[in-house]
């Protein structure tokens, strides 16, 4: 998985991050990604908008607290902001649990609130030390790495969901809700402790800064046999880099604005237009995840021969395809039984190719972004978390006005138009290498 990276290379604090991430995903699935909105949209009468609320409530905290959080990661000790996220979770999760305990809405939302703060300390400084304690030339195969393991959890608390449902009772009621959500918040007390035992001593020091040459992967593609269109390092302007990442956080932006007016209502879609039962949607999203993490990998093979921007583009563009595809399919009038399945087909292959490429993303800008300013900029990354927060309180007015297709057609369109910057660039970089671009001897990663 890490190409030429192996375990016994890895820096200590990225073995432990990629743990905490593998251990985060699963226990968070177990009570937020779809649970702790399937309790408000029972406690409200199933109102969609109320589960909008919530996490635009979410993302307001995190944008508030986010930006001052990474700068004092940059000035101070990235491990000592990561002790005050650990402290900040292990509280959240003992609120949270009351709240649910007393199916009180404005105890959730207060709940949540704590939870924006609480991932507003952690990511910043844990993105930023992840960054400086992996050396620069392996970045893009250990960054889709951690992705993959975050899948991973995903998928295992998925299936864990599946499982307590039919211990407790698969049906969507208050009660067993509850007793899925206390087990989750319990098991994440093991990750939210764990982020107090990463250390900026052990981090790298030159061999994990930033470089003109953008990583070991390029940002170009790769020419016909026997030619590379790979930009020489020395030759890459300055401006390009600079470029990259303001690029890419616009994309980011609009991509989020899309996704979140629908992200949050997969699991509300398939319990009302389906009346697919916990177990049901516990398996769906129990096997998405490894689909992302299957083409996540295709996406890192994609890069290594077509550049990291091109591999983006594809995915991107094949993920708002689906998107569509899923929209249109749920309204052909065929049995139910192939409806659904067709529906779920899409949806999975959906999901997966839309977050292919999010590894890819990271390592372009871990590998352009100097140490001094990855806690500065992995928060500005909350901008784009309060978009897409922001875009779930319109999406659920939306779903409850005109309908789930209505809100997955306007993401579709959304993320249409948050491909274009990175069209731009792989254009401009195209233009460049026609200039510039010289026969090789031998292409390494040619087809034969």
């Amino acid at each position: 998985m890490f190409g030429t990276a192996t375990w016994s290379q890895l820096n200590a604090n990225v073995a432990l991050i990629l743990v905490f991430n593998l251990l985060w995903s699963a226990t968070r699935t177990l009570w937020e990604t779809g649970n702790i909105s399937a309790l408000i949209f029972l406690l409200e009468d199933r109102h969609k908008s109320y589960v909008g609320f919530a996490a635009s409530v979410e993302g307001i905290t995190q944008l508030v607290v986010a930006i001052p959080g990474g700068m004092l990661a940059d000035r101070w000790r990235r491990d000592t902001v990561l002790r005050l996220a650990a402290c900040l979770s292990v509280a959240s999760l003992l609120f949270t649990a009351y709240a649910v305990h007393a199916c009180d809405l404005t105890l959730v939302y207060m709940a949540m609130a704590a939870w924006g703060a609480s991932y507003a300390l952690n990511d910043a400084p844990m993105e930023a030390l992840f960054a400086d304690s992996t050396p620069t030339g392996l970045r893009a195969d250990i960054f889709v790495a951690k992705f993959v393991l975050m899948q991973v959890g995903r998928g295992i608390g998925s299936a864990v969901i599946a499982l307590l449902f039919l211990v407790f009772g698969d049906v969507w009621e208050i009660h067993e809700l509850q007793q899925v959500l206390y087990v989750g918040l319990a098991l994440t007390v093991i990750p939210a402790v764990m982020q107090a035992f990463v250390s900026d001593d052990r981090s790298l020091n030159a061999e994990s800064e930033a470089t003109l040459s953008a990583g070991s992967v390029p940002l170009l593609s790769a020419g016909t046999k026997g030619h590379s269109n790979i930009v020489d390092p020395p030759r890459l302007d300055r401006w390009v880099v600079t470029f990259v990442p303001a690029t890419l956080a616009i994309s980011d932006l609009m991509t989020a604005l899309g996704a979140g007016a629908t992200v949050k209502f997969f699991p509300l879609f398939f319990i009302e237009e389906f009346d697919m039962k916990p177990v049901e949607i516990g398996v769906i999203f129990a096997i998405t995840p490894f689909a992302c993490s299957l083409s996540s990998l295709g996406s890192a093979w994609v890069a290594r021969r077509f550049g990291r921007i091109n591999a983006i583009i594809i995915a991107h563009m094949t993920g708002t395809v689906l998107l569509v595809v899923f929209a249109a399919c749920t309204t052909v009038r065929i049995d139910h039984g192939r409806e659904v399945t067709l529906a779920v087909f899409v949806f999975i292959l959906r999901a997966a190719t839309m977050n292919s490429f999010k590894p890819l993303k990271r390592s372009v800008l871990m590998d352009i972004i100097p140490k001094k300013s990855r806690g500065t900029w992995n928060s500005l990354e909350s901008v784009t978390i309060f978009s897409w927060t922001g875009s779930a309180a319109i999406g659920g007015i939306v779903v409850d006005q005109w309908g789930y297709r209505t809100c997955f057609l306007a993401t579709a369109a959304l993320y249409a138009i948050s491909c274009l910057p990175i069209m731009a660039l792989s254009y401009w970089n195209l233009d460049r290498h026609l200039d510039i671009s010289k026969p090789a001897a031998a292409d390494p990663i040619a087809e034969p």
